[in-house]
């Protein structure tokens, strides 16, 4: 009995978490290159109204986050995030399309540092 009730609550805590394309959480400690990731909207789930970004993390310099709705540096609607020394910001917009959503990391003058980031619709 002990074993199925196990089993159950694993199903559970499973079937409870969100699809990976529509939520995600990264550790860059990297800070030599830009990188870059995409959130996917699930076509089944119209009901997207938000998108969230919680960072934490601590640099030695300025980092920057862009985010974008467009796989594109030259995109005019590209909003820029910047964080420096100690930080722990969460950033909750609005989000009402069907279109993937863009998260770049640039280490832009931070050379060091540990940089966490979780983003969600």
């Amino acid at each position: 009995m002990k074993n199925f009730i196990g089993k159950v609550a694993i199903f559970l805590m499973l079937a409870s978490c969100e699809k990976s394309t529509t939520m995600k959480k990264v550790i860059i400690q990297d800070f030599s290159k830009k990188y870059t990731d995409s959130l996917i909207p699930d076509p089944e789930n119209k009901d997207y109204f938000n998108y969230k970004l919680e960072a934490k993390g601590s640099s030695n310099d300025t980092i920057k986050l862009s985010i974008s709705f467009m796989n594109s540096d030259n995109n005019p609607d590209t909003r820029d995030f910047y964080f420096i020394g100690d930080f722990d910001e969460t950033i909750r917009e609005d989000y009402y399309g069907d279109s993937n959503m863009y998260v770049t990391f640039d280490p832009y003058k931070a050379t060091t540092g540990k940089f966490e980031l979780k983003y969600s619709f």
